[in-house]
């Protein structure tokens, strides 16, 4: 948990220097994770891009067992996999008050 709050606060700190671009390559599974990345980028005026890799074996538990580099069991994947929320937009993400917010920020309402 200190190293997703550092890592969160090093790139909120990037974005607010308006370092351009800004890389997030984290295992963000599931929404929550990747909020405060994406609310502080929307505020900010920055855009954001949710990348997958373009492979067809990337939801393919043997494969990704066989291909990861760190140790991981089955299960562990399989938890992963089921905790992951596909295909995030930034209003998805942040969810509808937070995109209130965003858009009365940039002047859209």
């Amino acid at each position: 948990k200190q190293w997703y709050q550092r890592r969160v606060r090093g790139v909120t700190e990037a974005m607010r220097r308006l370092v351009s671009p800004v890389l997030v390559d984290n295992t963000n599974l599931q929404f929550w994770e990747m909020r405060p990345y994406c609310f502080e980028a929307a505020m900010l005026g920055y855009r954001c891009y949710f990348l997958e890799p373009p492979t067809e074996w990337k939801f393919k538990i043997n494969q990704l067992f066989r291909r990861q580099q760190h140790g991981l069991t089955k299960a562990k994947i399989v938890a992963q996999l089921e905790r992951y929320e596909r295909n995030p937009t930034v209003q998805k993400v942040i969810g509808p008050v937070l995109w209130e917010k965003v858009m009365r920020r940039n002047g859209a309402f």
